[in-house]
């Protein structure tokens, strides 16, 4: 009995010990993350309120920000750190809140349940996104001209 007590603790101690306190801590220092910013507009006009993602498709990591008053944003590559890994993203912008809340409705439809916002944007910007940027330290400005048709 003393035994399988002993066995079960020590399992216990194992997986406490793997799983860390605070959730998964990240090495900053070996992460490079470049400053990403630009401008949104719609059809000219600066589009105020809209989540910007910039996505490697290769290992899923993404950088978010959200448009100002003016159309401008500043990717977040996580809630203590700015910026975006170099390399060739994916871009979605969408006006329904994060990406992924109101996926599978178009441009126009009915407002999304639960009370979301209805998508001002084509799905060729956010669910079907044709949009793409190749982040590098001399490319770190990206600003989108989208047109509503």
């Amino acid at each position: 009995m003393t035994r399988f007590i002993f066995t079960i603790a020590l399992l216990g101690g194992i997986v406490f010990s793997l799983s860390g306190c605070g959730g998964p801590s990240i090495n900053y220092d070996s992460v490079q993350l470049l400053p990403v910013s630009g401008t949104v507009t719609l059809d000219g006009e600066p589009l105020a309120g809209a989540t910007v993602q910039f996505q490697d498709e290769k290992t899923f990591t993404f950088s978010f920000g959200y448009t100002d008053e003016a159309g401008n944003y500043k990717l977040q590559f996580d809630s203590q750190m700015a910026g975006c890994i170099p390399g060739e993203k994916s871009v979605r912008i969408t006006t329904t809140g994060p990406i992924g809340e109101g996926e599978g409705y178009e441009a126009g439809e009915s407002e999304v349940p639960g009370g979301g916002k209805k998508e001002r944007l084509p799905a060729r910007y956010n669910k079907k996104s044709e949009l793409r940027a190749h982040v590098t330290p001399e490319q770190v400005v990206f600003d989108f001209d989208l047109k509503s048709k």
